[in-house]
């Protein structure tokens, strides 16, 4: 594959592949907020991407979008080139699953271990964070507030007149199956 050495080579410090990439990772990745929050998981990004690029030319893979090994610690590749032109492009580690998170934010340890808790299913309730990982009240009470404000979770009450326990449902990990 032959990079560029144009304009965003000098400005940005990558090539014209990479600029092209990141481009289609944001179209990706905003035409999929309103579904998964800002949360994408990356090998449905990576998939989303390829069909955007069609089947004239190469398809990206994962290492491409995201993830490469370099000097011992994980480096995002296109979405780091991302990260300098800010608007909150991360990668994010959940469980075994690395996530694109596409809106300004971070997430924290706890939200990142009730999101993992609720991987599995695509939803969890306070009394299974409660019972999983031995929190107060007030503690799920506030992680999952937060979750909800950034657009990562949807209440779920149950059909009306029944005793049944609130569900918090995460879009992003609900759509892992899912094509964009």
């Amino acid at each position: 594959m032959c990079y560029g050495q144009g304009l965003w080579t000098h400005a940005l410090g990558f090539g014209d592949f990479y600029y092209e990439l990141g481009v289609q990772i944001v179209e990706a990745c905003l035409a999929s907020r309103a579904a998964d929050g800002g949360l994408l998981e990356l090998g449905v990004l990576t998939r989303a991407v390829n069909r955007r690029r069609g089947g004239q030319v190469d398809p990206v893979t994962s290492d491409d979008v995201g993830v490469g090994v370099c000097c011992g610690a994980v480096q995002v590749r296109a979405i780091k080139a991302l990260k300098c032109l800010g608007g909150g492009f991360t990668l994010v580690a959940i469980g075994t699953l690395q996530y694109v998170r596409s809106v300004p934010g971070e997430l924290n340890l706890d939200k990142n271990k009730v999101l993992e808790l609720a991987q599995n299913k695509g939803y969890v309730s306070q009394g299974q964070i409660t019972a999983a990982l031995g929190w107060t009240r007030r503690r799920c009470t506030e992680v999952l507030q937060d979750l909800l404000a950034e657009g990562l979770a949807l209440v779920d009450d149950g059909p009306p007149h029944t005793s049944s326990e609130r569900l918090f449902w995460f879009p992003c990990l609900s759509t892992q199956s899912a094509s964009l």
